[in-house]
C-alpha cells in the first residue's frame, strides 16, 4: 500500500467519524428540544 492510499483511508475514516458525531449530536439536540417543548406544553396546560 502506498502513502496516498493510506492518506485517503485516514481521511475517509476521519470524515466518517465526524459525520457520525455530527448526526449523533443533531439527534441528541432534536431529542432535547422535543423534551423541552413537551415540558413547556405540559407546564402551560397545567397553569
Amino acid at each position: 500500500m502506498d502513502l496516498d492510499t493510506l492518506k485517503l483511508k485516514v481521511l475517509v475514516k476521519t470524515a466518517k467519524s465526524a459525520i457520525i458525531k455530527k448526526t449523533f449530536k443533531g439527534e441528541r439536540l432534536a431529542k432535547y428540544q422535543k423534551m423541552t417543548r413537551l415540558a413547556t406544553i405540559s407546564a402551560t396546560a397545567r397553569a
